[in-house]
C-alpha cells in the first residue's frame, strides 16, 4: 500500500489519487467502516475506470505507460 502511495505522488493519476483517497479515508474513519466502505468505494472505482476508460485511448488507465511509447 505504501508503494502506492509513493508513486501516486510522483505521478498523478486516476488510480493514484484513488489509492490515496481510500488510503486517507480508512486512516481517519474506524476499523468497522472498513469493510462497508470498501465495497461502496469499489463502485467509485468502477465509475472512475469507466470513465478513464473511456477517455484514454491507449487504455494505459493513465499510469504513464504510454510515456514511454511516445519516445
Amino acid at each position: 500500500m505504501g508503494q502506492i502511495i509513493v508513486e501516486s505522488m510522483t505521478k498523478p493519476s486516476f488510480l493514484g489519487i484513488y489509492y490515496f483517497i481510500v488510503y486517507f479515508y480508512m486512516l481517519v474513519t474506524k476499523i468497522i467502516y472498513i469493510v462497508p466502505t470498501y465495497f461502496y468505494l469499489q463502485k467509485i472505482y468502477l465509475i472512475f475506470w469507466w470513465i478513464s476508460w473511456n477517455s484514454d485511448p491507449d487504455g494505459d488507465m493513465g499510469m504513464g505507460t504510454d510515456q514511454a511509447m511516445k519516445v
